[in-house]
């Protein structure tokens, strides 16, 4: 299957040059559905651009600081993980 996914340019530009391994996303209903082998329509809204990628693998954490602990910060694409728990948080108070 092939799933749309909305993420902002820096992080596409973070996927496209190589510096970030991994989409990191809650685990709701469509997430629940992504399978290894899919593929990721990874787009950003703001300038239209995309990328393609294969779903090689997926981890599912109890909570952001069970996956900070496991996951380097440089396979999701920053420096440290104060930018990481920065970057969560962000996203948190979005929900």
């Amino acid at each position: 299957m092939k799933y749309h996914i909305d993420v902002h340019e820096f992080l596409l530009n973070k996927i496209k040059n190589g510096s970030r391994k991994v989409v990191i996303h809650l685990f709701d209903k469509n997430a629940q559905k992504i399978d290894i082998g899919d593929v990721l329509d990874v787009h950003s809204a703001t300038s239209g651009n995309n990328i393609e990628c294969i779903v090689k693998g997926i981890a599912i954490f109890d909570n952001f600081r069970d996956m900070i602990d496991v996951l380097t910060p440089q396979t999701l694409g920053y420096d440290n993980e104060k930018e990481i728990i920065t970057a969560c948080q962000n996203y948190l108070d979005k929900y």
